[in-house]
């Protein structure tokens, strides 16, 4: 008797799916597993790249800002405290680290006042710039890869019609 109802719910669902097939259920369908695709896809790929872009684009770029800033903000460290090097970061970018656990607020003034500038980028700033990095790679490449898996989509619901 259960197998009965087993096939009887079985053929239900089976007409219940064709006919939403008719109306879409396959491009709904195609959607939503692309879009999880492509979502997965997009931060495997900015995680593979997202050091190569820091160290092509942001690596320099960075470091002279710290050369540029930081490093004469350290050198005033004796006058007026570890306030003057605070003073020079950003508060949102302390805020940050502080998110990511890169920084807990203390740290800073366990730092010598001999520090150049590459170890306050591998430090400190360079996983924050590594973390926007592959923040902003993961938000290109979604909107590239969505773009291609809906192209996508669409021409395989128009072969499925």
């Amino acid at each position: 008797m259960s197998v009965a109802i087993d096939v009887i719910l079985i053929c239900i669902a089976a007409v219940i799916i064709l006919h939403a097939a008719k109306k879409g259920f396959v491009a709904s369908a195609l959607s939503f597993a692309f879009s999880l695709l492509g979502t997965v896809l997009s931060w495997l790929a900015a995680g593979m790249l997202c050091e190569q872009v820091y160290d092509r684009f942001v690596k320099v770029r960075l470091l002279s800002v710290i050369n540029d800033s930081i490093i004469p903000a350290m050198e005033n460290r004796a006058d007026a405290g570890i306030e003057s090097v605070l003073s020079v970061i950003p508060q949102p970018i302390l805020d940050l680290a502080q998110q990511l656990g890169i920084w807990d607020g203390s740290a800073m003034s366990h730092i010598s006042s001999v520090v150049d500038a590459s170890q306050w980028e591998s430090a400190f700033f360079g996983p924050l710039a590594t973390f926007l990095v592959k923040c902003v790679l993961f938000a290109v490449f979604s909107v590239i890869l969505g773009i291609i898996l809906r192209l996508l989509a669409a021409f395989i619901n128009r072969l499925v019609k």
